[in-house]
């Protein structure tokens, strides 16, 4: 069976191609897991913080507490550093 080229010769005198190597434009763009490890980090320290130094929940532990506040600020951080990473992607790209 005949290869590709076999079938559909490119032309070398084809006047719509250019002689040098193309240049084609990259996109540059930051990596996406630093933003959304940082951004959950962030939000299990804060959680960390307010359940230290905040006031005490009846009826739960502080590990309970902690437990809680680190699902809701982790999730929030980790939502953040989402949107965060948009913002830098998008002001890579326009440079």
């Amino acid at each position: 069976m005949p290869s590709e080229t076999e079938q559909n010769p490119v032309p070398t005198d084809d006047p719509t191609r250019p002689d040098g190597p193309t240049r084609v434009p990259v996109h540059r763009s930051a990596r996406l897991t630093p933003f959304l490890v940082l951004g959950t980090l962030l939000g299990v320290a804060l959680a960390a913080l307010v359940t230290v130094l905040g006031p005490d929940a009846p009826y739960r532990s502080a590990g309970r507490e902690f437990g809680f506040l680190a699902t809701m600020f982790g999730s929030a951080g980790l939502t953040l550093g989402g949107i965060v990473y948009l913002v830098v992607d998008r002001i890579v790209s326009r440079r």
